[in-house]
């Protein structure tokens, strides 16, 4: 797959806004668990039956405790470490704000991205240990997938997919 050049352009005309937003979310990260994040940091120690077997008597989703159980296995439960998913999350989530935002006016996408990249709201929940960033990231690329697949059928699956993914968030 070929990036045209004009394309090349605009994706390197976001990652000041995406580093602005790296650094935002950096800030104040190692801050000890509030009770809903200990027990995040709990189900990641969790075997997969164990977390199976929680999820029976939870209410919140199954793909963010999946997800953050193949994070801690990998890189650890630490704070820091089990905060890192929300922040890629919500990081990619403002890539993607922008490229929706491109196909609808060129000339705010970027004002878009920055709004959402600078958001207090939108920093304090990427902070967390939960499954806010997941959501909002899920639903901008289902969003992402149906304007594409309205373009191009070959998008429909991936829509398909990505529609199921964010009910399981």
């Amino acid at each position: 797959m070929k990036i045209s050049k004009t394309k090349h352009l605009r994706l390197i005309k976001i990652l000041p806004i995406i580093f602005l937003g790296l650094i935002l979310r950096l800030i104040s990260l190692n801050q000890s668990f509030w009770l809903d994040e200990a027990i995040t940091a709990k189900v990641a120690n969790f075997s997969f039956p164990e977390i199976l077997t929680f999820l029976k008597g939870d209410f919140n989703p199954p793909l963010y405790y999946l997800i953050i159980k193949f994070w801690a296995d990998i890189f650890g439960n630490s704070e820091i470490s089990l905060r890192i998913p929300s922040v890629i999350f919500s990081l990619l989530s403002v890539f993607l704000l922008f490229l929706l935002a491109v196909d609808l006016s060129k000339n705010k996408a970027k004002i878009a991205a920055l709004f959402l990249a600078t958001s207090p709201l939108h920093i304090y929940y990427s902070q967390e240990a939960r499954a806010y960033s997941l959501a909002c990231f899920l639903s901008l690329l289902t969003l992402f997938l149906f304007q594409k697949s309205l373009k191009n059928s070959k998008f429909w699956p991936l829509f398909s997919v990505s529609l199921v993914a964010m009910a399981f968030s």
